[in-house]
Protein backbone atom coordinates (compact mmCIF):
# COMPACT_ATOMS: atom_id res chain seq x y z
CA UNK A 1 0.00 0.00 0.00
CA UNK A 2 1.30 3.83 -0.79
CA UNK A 3 -0.30 6.01 1.81
CA UNK A 4 0.70 9.52 2.50
CA UNK A 5 -1.09 12.06 5.10
CA UNK A 6 -1.06 15.91 5.58
CA UNK A 7 -1.00 17.19 9.23
CA UNK A 8 -4.04 16.69 11.11
CA UNK A 9 -6.57 20.11 10.50
CA UNK A 10 -9.22 21.39 13.54
CA UNK A 11 -12.15 22.53 12.34
CA UNK A 12 -12.94 24.66 15.01
CA UNK A 13 -10.09 26.10 16.96
CA UNK A 14 -12.16 26.59 20.21
CA UNK A 15 -12.74 22.83 20.74
CA UNK A 16 -10.85 21.36 23.39
CA UNK A 17 -10.17 18.35 21.66
CA UNK A 18 -7.15 16.55 22.50
CA UNK A 19 -8.19 12.35 21.10
CA UNK A 20 -8.04 13.03 17.46
CA UNK A 21 -4.33 15.27 17.45
CA UNK A 22 -2.97 11.83 16.12
CA UNK A 23 -5.23 9.68 14.03
CA UNK A 24 -3.34 6.24 12.91
CA UNK A 25 -4.28 4.75 9.93
CA UNK A 26 -4.13 1.31 9.42
CA UNK A 27 -4.94 -1.27 6.17
CA UNK A 28 -5.50 -5.09 6.09
CA UNK A 29 -6.21 -7.48 3.77
CA UNK A 30 -9.34 -9.04 3.03
CA UNK A 31 -8.26 -12.28 5.17
CA UNK A 32 -6.85 -9.59 7.92
CA UNK A 33 -3.04 -10.08 6.22
CA UNK A 34 -1.68 -6.59 6.81
CA UNK A 35 0.05 -5.32 3.25
CA UNK A 36 1.87 -2.46 2.07
CA UNK A 37 0.51 -3.23 -1.85
CA UNK A 38 -3.00 -2.77 -3.14
CA UNK A 39 -3.74 -4.46 -6.00
CA UNK A 40 -6.39 -4.17 -8.43
CA UNK A 41 -9.50 -6.12 -7.53
CA UNK A 42 -8.29 -6.59 -4.00
CA UNK A 43 -10.52 -5.94 -1.00
CA UNK A 44 -8.77 -3.70 1.54
CA UNK A 45 -9.77 -2.55 4.83
CA UNK A 46 -8.88 1.48 6.50
CA UNK A 47 -9.23 2.17 9.91
CA UNK A 48 -8.45 4.61 12.19
CA UNK A 49 -7.70 4.31 16.09
CA UNK A 50 -11.56 4.80 17.12
CA UNK A 51 -12.18 7.14 20.73
CA UNK A 52 -15.49 7.00 22.19
CA UNK A 53 -18.15 8.53 21.25
CA UNK A 54 -16.97 10.04 17.40
CA UNK A 55 -18.12 9.39 14.58
CA UNK A 56 -15.95 8.64 11.48
CA UNK A 57 -17.13 9.66 7.83
CA UNK A 58 -14.73 8.46 4.71
CA UNK A 59 -14.72 10.14 0.99
CA UNK A 60 -12.56 9.34 -2.03
CA UNK A 61 -11.20 11.42 -5.02
CA UNK A 62 -9.58 10.63 -7.93
CA UNK A 63 -7.93 14.16 -7.93
CA UNK A 64 -5.83 16.27 -5.59
CA UNK A 65 -8.25 19.05 -5.36
CA UNK A 66 -10.71 16.44 -4.07
CA UNK A 67 -13.50 18.08 -6.98
CA UNK A 68 -14.28 14.30 -8.43
CA UNK A 69 -14.99 11.90 -5.52
CA UNK A 70 -14.45 8.26 -6.53
CA UNK A 71 -17.72 6.06 -8.22
CA UNK A 72 -18.95 2.58 -7.92
CA UNK A 73 -16.27 2.00 -11.19
CA UNK A 74 -13.72 3.01 -9.32
CA UNK A 75 -14.46 1.57 -5.69
CA UNK A 76 -16.91 -0.31 -3.42
CA UNK A 77 -17.59 0.36 -0.02
CA UNK A 78 -18.46 -3.43 1.45
CA UNK A 79 -19.89 -2.22 4.69
CA UNK A 80 -20.48 1.86 4.30
CA UNK A 81 -18.41 4.82 4.42
CA UNK A 82 -18.81 5.35 8.09
CA UNK A 83 -17.23 4.39 10.91
CA UNK A 84 -13.66 3.62 12.66
CA UNK A 85 -13.08 0.68 10.24
CA UNK A 86 -13.98 0.67 6.82
CA UNK A 87 -13.60 -2.51 4.07
CA UNK A 88 -13.29 -1.61 0.64
CA UNK A 89 -12.53 -3.82 -2.62
CA UNK A 90 -10.34 -1.72 -5.48
CA UNK A 91 -11.79 -1.93 -8.61
CA UNK A 92 -9.65 0.19 -11.21
CA UNK A 93 -5.86 0.94 -10.97
CA UNK A 94 -5.24 4.68 -9.68
CA UNK A 95 -4.02 6.58 -7.12
CA UNK A 96 -7.29 7.87 -4.86
CA UNK A 97 -7.02 11.03 -2.58
CA UNK A 98 -9.36 10.42 0.59
CA UNK A 99 -10.37 12.32 4.15
CA UNK A 100 -11.58 10.97 6.78
CA UNK A 101 -13.40 13.15 8.86
CA UNK A 102 -13.70 12.61 13.14
CA UNK A 103 -16.89 14.42 14.43
CA UNK A 104 -17.05 14.69 18.28
CA UNK A 105 -20.20 14.51 20.37
CA UNK A 106 -20.43 18.52 20.63
CA UNK A 107 -19.86 18.65 16.90
CA UNK A 108 -16.06 19.14 16.98
CA UNK A 109 -14.45 17.88 13.96
CA UNK A 110 -10.88 16.98 12.63
CA UNK A 111 -10.50 16.31 9.53
CA UNK A 112 -7.25 14.11 7.88
CA UNK A 113 -6.24 14.01 4.31
CA UNK A 114 -4.23 10.86 2.01
CA UNK A 115 -3.48 9.13 -0.54
CA UNK A 116 -3.87 5.37 -1.70
CA UNK A 117 -2.08 4.09 -4.79
CA UNK A 118 -3.51 0.65 -6.62
CA UNK A 119 -1.59 -0.69 -8.71
CA UNK A 120 -2.47 -2.95 -11.98
CA UNK A 121 -2.93 -6.73 -11.44
CA UNK A 122 -0.37 -9.16 -12.84
CA UNK A 123 -3.27 -11.12 -14.45
CA UNK A 124 -2.40 -14.20 -12.22
CA UNK A 125 -3.94 -13.59 -8.24
CA UNK A 126 -2.27 -14.80 -5.62
CA UNK A 127 -3.32 -18.07 -3.42
CA UNK A 128 -3.25 -19.41 -0.21
CA UNK A 129 -5.50 -22.09 1.03
CA UNK A 130 -5.14 -22.63 5.14
CA UNK A 131 -6.85 -25.78 7.01
CA UNK A 132 -9.06 -25.29 10.24
CA UNK A 133 -6.33 -27.56 12.36
CA UNK A 134 -3.58 -29.86 11.62
CA UNK A 135 -2.52 -32.41 13.20
CA UNK A 136 -5.44 -34.49 13.26
CA UNK A 137 -7.04 -37.45 14.30
CA UNK A 138 -8.02 -40.48 11.75
CA UNK A 139 -11.01 -39.50 10.41
CA UNK A 140 -11.92 -36.79 11.47
CA UNK A 141 -13.76 -33.81 9.45
CA UNK A 142 -10.94 -30.95 8.18
CA UNK A 143 -11.63 -28.80 6.20
CA UNK A 144 -9.26 -26.75 3.64
CA UNK A 145 -10.46 -23.16 2.87
CA UNK A 146 -9.09 -21.72 -0.61
CA UNK A 147 -8.17 -17.00 -0.11
CA UNK A 148 -7.23 -15.02 -2.69
CA UNK A 149 -7.02 -11.41 -3.84
CA UNK A 150 -8.84 -11.46 -7.24
CA UNK A 151 -11.52 -9.76 -7.75
CA UNK A 152 -12.98 -11.92 -10.84
CA UNK A 153 -16.03 -13.90 -10.25
CA UNK A 154 -14.94 -16.45 -13.03
CA UNK A 155 -12.14 -18.44 -10.78
CA UNK A 156 -11.96 -22.29 -11.27
CA UNK A 157 -10.28 -24.15 -8.04
CA UNK A 158 -8.49 -27.10 -8.32
CA UNK A 159 -7.75 -28.92 -5.07
CA UNK A 160 -5.56 -31.90 -5.40
CA UNK A 161 -4.60 -34.46 -2.47
CA UNK A 162 -0.68 -35.97 -3.32
CA UNK A 163 -1.39 -34.71 -7.08
CA UNK A 164 -4.66 -35.97 -7.60
CA UNK A 165 -7.58 -34.34 -8.57
CA UNK A 166 -10.22 -34.49 -5.17
CA UNK A 167 -12.64 -31.29 -5.97
CA UNK A 168 -13.43 -28.33 -8.27
CA UNK A 169 -14.57 -25.64 -8.56
CA UNK A 170 -15.21 -24.33 -4.66
CA UNK A 171 -12.72 -22.53 -2.27
CA UNK A 172 -13.52 -25.41 0.30
CA UNK A 173 -12.39 -28.64 0.39
CA UNK A 174 -13.54 -31.21 3.13
CA UNK A 175 -11.99 -34.43 3.70
CA UNK A 176 -12.72 -37.21 6.13
CA UNK A 177 -10.23 -39.69 4.68
CA UNK A 178 -7.50 -37.93 5.73
CA UNK A 179 -3.13 -40.19 6.23
CA UNK A 180 -0.35 -39.17 7.36
CA UNK A 181 1.70 -36.85 5.11
CA UNK A 182 -0.88 -36.55 2.57
CA UNK A 183 -0.45 -32.90 0.34
CA UNK A 184 -3.01 -30.90 0.00
CA UNK A 185 -3.08 -28.06 -2.72
CA UNK A 186 -4.95 -25.90 -4.99
CA UNK A 187 -4.78 -24.46 -8.52
CA UNK A 188 -6.49 -21.53 -9.27
CA UNK A 189 -7.21 -20.54 -12.88
CA UNK A 190 -8.91 -17.02 -14.22
CA UNK A 191 -8.82 -15.21 -17.27
CA UNK A 192 -5.83 -12.30 -17.09
CA UNK A 193 -6.70 -8.96 -18.49
CA UNK A 194 -5.43 -10.16 -21.47
CA UNK A 195 -8.08 -12.57 -22.30
CA UNK A 196 -5.84 -15.57 -21.78
CA UNK A 197 -6.33 -18.30 -18.91
CA UNK A 198 -3.38 -18.18 -16.82
CA UNK A 199 -2.81 -20.47 -13.29
CA UNK A 200 -2.04 -19.79 -9.67
CA UNK A 201 -0.83 -22.46 -7.26
CA UNK A 202 -1.30 -22.25 -3.59
CA UNK A 203 1.05 -23.38 -0.84
CA UNK A 204 0.79 -26.79 0.30
CA UNK A 205 -0.03 -28.16 3.52
CA UNK A 206 1.41 -31.74 4.61
CA UNK A 207 -1.20 -32.52 7.29
CA UNK A 208 -0.28 -34.75 9.95
CA UNK A 209 -2.64 -37.61 10.92
CA UNK A 210 -1.45 -39.64 14.27
CA UNK A 211 -3.32 -42.07 16.07
CA UNK A 212 -2.48 -44.29 18.96
CA UNK A 213 -1.82 -47.90 18.29
CA UNK A 214 -3.76 -50.34 21.12
CA UNK A 215 -2.94 -54.05 21.94
CA UNK A 216 -1.87 -56.24 24.60
CA UNK A 217 -1.76 -59.83 25.61
CA UNK A 218 -3.16 -61.14 28.33
CA UNK A 219 -0.83 -63.45 31.13
CA UNK A 220 -2.94 -65.81 33.13
CA UNK A 221 -3.00 -67.68 36.11
CA UNK A 222 -0.83 -65.44 38.26
CA UNK A 223 0.67 -66.66 40.96
CA UNK A 224 -0.68 -70.44 40.24
CA UNK A 225 -3.85 -68.88 40.75
CA UNK A 226 -6.40 -69.78 38.35
CA UNK A 227 -8.59 -66.72 36.91
CA UNK A 228 -5.81 -64.15 37.95
CA UNK A 229 -4.75 -62.13 34.53
CA UNK A 230 -2.10 -59.41 33.84
CA UNK A 231 -2.91 -57.53 31.10
CA UNK A 232 0.34 -57.16 29.38
CA UNK A 233 -0.06 -53.24 27.10
CA UNK A 234 1.51 -53.33 23.93
CA UNK A 235 0.59 -50.03 23.01
CA UNK A 236 2.36 -47.08 21.00
CA UNK A 237 1.96 -43.39 21.25
CA UNK A 238 -1.04 -43.38 24.05
CA UNK A 239 -1.10 -41.31 26.91
CA UNK A 240 -4.39 -42.77 28.86
CA UNK A 241 -6.11 -46.01 28.65
CA UNK A 242 -9.10 -47.68 29.22
CA UNK A 243 -10.01 -51.21 30.12
CA UNK A 244 -12.96 -52.79 29.72
CA UNK A 245 -13.09 -56.43 31.55
CA UNK A 246 -16.24 -57.29 30.05
CA UNK A 247 -17.35 -59.04 33.58
CA UNK A 248 -18.41 -55.48 35.08
CA UNK A 249 -14.73 -54.73 35.83
CA UNK A 250 -13.00 -51.28 34.88
CA UNK A 251 -9.41 -49.58 35.03
CA UNK A 252 -7.31 -46.96 33.53
CA UNK A 253 -3.97 -48.13 34.82
CA UNK A 254 -1.27 -49.34 32.02
CA UNK A 255 -1.09 -53.04 32.80
CA UNK A 256 -4.08 -53.69 35.27
CA UNK A 257 -4.43 -57.21 36.98
CA UNK A 258 -8.05 -58.59 36.90
CA UNK A 259 -8.90 -62.00 38.52
CA UNK A 260 -11.75 -63.63 36.82
CA UNK A 261 -14.08 -66.07 39.58
CA UNK A 262 -16.79 -67.89 36.84
CA UNK A 263 -16.58 -69.87 33.97
CA UNK A 264 -17.23 -67.88 30.77
CA UNK A 265 -15.87 -65.92 27.72
CA UNK A 266 -15.15 -62.40 28.37
CA UNK A 267 -14.44 -59.55 25.91
CA UNK A 268 -11.36 -57.71 27.08
CA UNK A 269 -11.68 -54.31 25.43
CA UNK A 270 -8.39 -51.88 25.37
CA UNK A 271 -8.93 -47.88 24.56
CA UNK A 272 -5.71 -46.07 23.92
CA UNK A 273 -5.51 -42.34 23.73
CA UNK A 274 -3.02 -40.03 22.81
CA UNK A 275 -3.08 -35.74 23.85
CA UNK A 276 -5.19 -34.77 20.93
CA UNK A 277 -7.72 -37.46 21.81
CA UNK A 278 -7.39 -39.53 18.93
CA UNK A 279 -8.02 -43.02 19.91
CA UNK A 280 -7.60 -46.78 18.77
CA UNK A 281 -9.60 -49.63 20.19
CA UNK A 282 -8.22 -53.60 20.94
CA UNK A 283 -10.29 -56.61 22.05
CA UNK A 284 -8.55 -59.89 22.96
CA UNK A 285 -11.13 -62.61 24.68
CA UNK A 286 -10.61 -64.68 27.12
CA UNK A 287 -12.14 -67.59 28.26
CA UNK A 288 -11.72 -70.10 31.30
CA UNK A 289 -13.24 -72.77 32.84
CA UNK A 290 -13.10 -73.91 36.02
CA UNK A 291 -12.22 -77.76 36.21
CA UNK A 292 -11.16 -80.24 39.40
CA UNK A 293 -11.86 -83.67 40.49
CA UNK A 294 -11.65 -84.33 43.97
CA UNK A 295 -11.35 -88.09 45.54
CA UNK A 296 -12.17 -87.98 49.52
CA UNK A 297 -9.99 -90.45 51.47
CA UNK A 298 -12.04 -91.24 54.02
CA UNK A 299 -15.88 -91.86 54.70
CA UNK A 300 -17.88 -92.94 57.99
CA UNK A 301 -21.60 -94.62 56.43
CA UNK A 302 -22.96 -94.81 60.49
CA UNK A 303 -22.80 -91.54 61.23
CA UNK A 304 -26.10 -90.40 59.38
CA UNK A 305 -27.02 -87.15 57.78
CA UNK A 306 -23.30 -85.35 58.14
CA UNK A 307 -20.73 -84.50 55.94
CA UNK A 308 -18.34 -87.60 55.33
CA UNK A 309 -20.92 -90.01 55.80
CA UNK A 310 -20.86 -90.76 52.06
CA UNK A 311 -18.20 -91.50 49.56
CA UNK A 312 -19.08 -88.36 47.29
CA UNK A 313 -16.60 -87.28 44.62
CA UNK A 314 -16.59 -83.80 44.15
CA UNK A 315 -15.85 -82.22 40.80
CA UNK A 316 -16.81 -79.54 38.31
CA UNK A 317 -17.45 -79.01 34.58
CA UNK A 318 -16.75 -82.84 33.78
CA UNK A 319 -17.43 -84.33 30.37
CA UNK A 320 -16.81 -87.96 30.49
CA UNK A 321 -16.30 -89.64 34.26
CA UNK A 322 -16.70 -93.34 35.51
CA UNK A 323 -15.03 -94.51 38.93
CA UNK A 324 -14.93 -98.17 39.94
CA UNK A 325 -14.66 -99.27 43.75
CA UNK A 326 -12.69 -102.60 44.62
CA UNK A 327 -11.83 -104.81 47.60
CA UNK A 328 -7.90 -106.32 48.27
CA UNK A 329 -9.20 -109.46 46.00
CA UNK A 330 -9.98 -107.17 43.31
CA UNK A 331 -13.62 -107.84 43.29
CA UNK A 332 -15.82 -104.40 42.07
CA UNK A 333 -18.04 -103.03 44.22
CA UNK A 334 -19.10 -100.27 43.15
CA UNK A 335 -19.02 -98.04 40.04
CA UNK A 336 -20.78 -95.18 38.78
CA UNK A 337 -20.59 -92.45 35.50
CA UNK A 338 -23.33 -90.15 36.76
CA UNK A 339 -22.84 -86.23 36.04
CA UNK A 340 -25.50 -83.90 36.62
CA UNK A 341 -25.89 -80.70 34.33
CA UNK A 342 -22.84 -78.65 35.77
CA UNK A 343 -20.16 -81.58 35.28
CA UNK A 344 -20.61 -82.59 39.30
CA UNK A 345 -20.55 -86.13 39.99
CA UNK A 346 -24.04 -87.34 40.77
CA UNK A 347 -23.65 -90.40 42.85
CA UNK A 348 -22.14 -91.38 45.98
CA UNK A 349 -21.22 -95.00 47.49
CA UNK A 350 -22.98 -95.94 50.77
CA UNK A 351 -20.36 -98.18 52.23
CA UNK A 352 -22.32 -101.25 51.24
CA UNK A 353 -21.93 -104.54 48.33
CA UNK A 354 -25.77 -105.46 46.97
CA UNK A 355 -27.33 -103.83 50.18
CA UNK A 356 -25.15 -105.29 52.17
CA UNK A 357 -22.65 -103.18 54.88
CA UNK A 358 -18.91 -103.64 54.14
CA UNK A 359 -16.70 -103.87 57.28
CA UNK A 360 -14.35 -100.83 57.98
CA UNK A 361 -11.41 -101.11 55.95
CA UNK A 362 -8.95 -99.76 52.68
CA UNK A 363 -10.40 -100.13 49.25
CA UNK A 364 -9.31 -98.88 46.22
CA UNK A 365 -10.70 -96.73 43.97
CA UNK A 366 -10.17 -95.93 39.93
CA UNK A 367 -11.08 -92.82 38.07
CA UNK A 368 -11.17 -91.68 34.49
CA UNK A 369 -12.12 -88.21 33.78
CA UNK A 370 -11.82 -85.54 30.88
CA UNK A 371 -12.80 -82.13 31.53
CA UNK A 372 -15.33 -80.08 29.49
CA UNK A 373 -11.97 -78.05 27.67
CA UNK A 374 -11.20 -81.92 26.59
CA UNK A 375 -7.92 -81.92 29.25
CA UNK A 376 -7.28 -85.22 30.96
CA UNK A 377 -7.77 -85.55 34.91
CA UNK A 378 -4.23 -86.47 35.83
CA UNK A 379 -5.49 -88.03 38.86
CA UNK A 380 -5.05 -87.06 43.20
CA UNK A 381 -1.46 -84.61 44.12
CA UNK A 382 0.03 -87.46 46.30
CA UNK A 383 2.88 -85.37 47.04
CA UNK A 384 5.94 -84.06 45.85
CA UNK A 385 4.58 -82.63 42.23
CA UNK A 386 2.86 -86.18 41.92
CA UNK A 387 -0.56 -87.53 41.16
CA UNK A 388 -2.26 -90.81 40.52
CA UNK A 389 -5.41 -92.00 39.03
CA UNK A 390 -6.07 -94.75 41.41
CA UNK A 391 -6.12 -94.49 44.92
CA UNK A 392 -7.59 -95.69 48.11
CA UNK A 393 -10.59 -94.58 51.24
CA UNK A 394 -11.22 -95.69 54.27
CA UNK A 395 -14.23 -96.76 55.48
CA UNK A 396 -14.90 -96.25 59.28
CA UNK A 397 -17.54 -98.14 61.53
Amino acid sequence: MSARFSPVLTACPFCQWVGLLALLLAATGAYGQPSHLIVEGDIYTLGVVAVPGENYEWRFYTDHMLLHEADSNHLLFLGGNTGSVIPIQWLKTGLYYFTVAAIDPGGCMNLKVGLILVSPGTGVPALQIVVDRNPVCPGDRVTFRATTRSADNRLVYQWLKNDVSVGENDPFYTDTTLRHNDVIRCFLVSPSVQSKWDTAVSNKITMMVVSPSAAFRIEDNQRGVKGACRMINLSLGADDFFWDFGNGQFSAEESPAVTFTEDGTYPIRLVAVNKLYCRDTFYLSYTILFTGLYIPNAFAPDIKGVPGSLFQPAGINLKEYSIEIYNNWGDLLWESAALDELGQPAEAWDGTYHGAPLPQGTYMWKVHAVFRDNTLWTGSDIGKGRSKTIGTVTLIR
